[in-house]
């Protein structure tokens, strides 16, 4: 592109990579880009496929670990085109990029209106049910999880009349000043009839004591990515009257074998954030760190172009 430097080659890795409709675009931004139509079948196929590359573009499944980026000498730059988490929940080993120098940066809060409007459309329905014909407006809800996704969906549902209460591990002003208050996970799955959760990857935090005190005639949502609920305690928990379990593609877990047949699962076969505007908003973020980034590196090769010269 011009007034820009360029990478040498960007890979994206996987072979359904979401950033495959970007490809075209990229190539402002490189001499190659490259792209694979089958899924990687190891790690170390996926070494083999980025071992050269200067800029890789993984998804938030895709495990960069120590090994693979030190397996790949030019590596300058990886654009998460996902949600960047960071210790145990991260999909890179954050540490080893610090070390080598390489920049990680992910998007932000592209797809969290999605996930709000489909959290609430499912609560209609589950409160629609013949049984109790009852109204959003009122219900007592209940969102685990207050970063930007738990956030607006409570928020959403608090819009649309629900009284709506939050676990987080920190107190959030801003749900507090809106009437969105904090309760203990305990007190929040004892009194909200419906539960959304929203938590970072391989954080478990509800297992067969929790579903107890959650109790009968719940929604339990889940759209985190990967499954925050003990596995046998939920598929237990749904088997009791009138409780429904609803999760979409990111979220069903180990219940996938089930989700499609299981009369009380309410099952998205889809990731609920991951609209076509949620999309379009993705592409915006990577391209726009992409290029932020070749214009931090022209700029500082020049300084150091200069002081040498000088």
């Amino acid at each position: 592109m011009e007034h820009t430097q360029r990478f040498a080659c960007i890979v994206l890795p996987e072979g359904n990579s979401r950033l495959k409709p970007l490809a075209q675009t990229l190539g402002n931004y490189a001499h190659e880009v490259r792209t694979f139509a089958e899924a990687h079948r190891s790690q170390r196929e996926l070494i083999d496929r980025v071992a050269d590359a200067d800029c890789i573009l993984p998804m938030g499944g895709t495990r960069l670990d120590a090994d693979l980026l030190e397996a790949c000498p030019r590596l300058r730059y990886i654009g998460l085109g996902a949600t960047l988490f960071h210790g145990e929940s991260s999909n890179i080993d954050l540490q080893t990029a610090r070390r080598r120098g390489i920049v990680v940066t992910g998007a932000r809060d592209y797809g969290d209106i999605g996930v709000a409007e489909w959290v609430a459309a499912v609560a209609v329905k589950f409160l629609k049910q013949p049984h109790c014909n009852g109204e959003l407006a009122g219900t007592v809800c209940g969102v685990v999880g207050a970063g930007a996704s738990g956030s607006l969906t409570a928020r959403t549902l608090a819009a649309l009349g629900a009284e709506v209460h939050y676990f987080s591990r920190s107190r959030k002003a801003d749900l507090d000043a809106a009437g969105i208050h904090f309760l203990e996970l305990a007190e929040l799955l004892r009194r909200c009839r419906v539960v959304s959760i929203h938590l970072p990857r391989r954080v478990h935090l509800i297992g067969r004591e929790q579903l107890s005190t959650l109790g009968n005639d719940k929604l339990l949502l889940n759209t985190s990515v990967g499954l925050p609920v003990e596995e046998r305690a939920l598929r237990s928990w749904i088997e009791q009257q009138r409780n429904i379990f609803a999760a979409d593609a990111d979220g069903i877990g180990e219940l996938a074998d089930i989700a499609r047949a299981h009369p009380r699962i309410e099952y998205l076969d889809a990731s609920a954030g991951y609209t076509r505007q949620a999309e379009q908003r993705l592409f915006a973020q990577v391209e726009s760190r992409l290029r932020e980034f070749l214009l931090a590196d022209r700029s500082t090769r020049s300084s150091n172009h200069s002081s040498r010269s000088n």
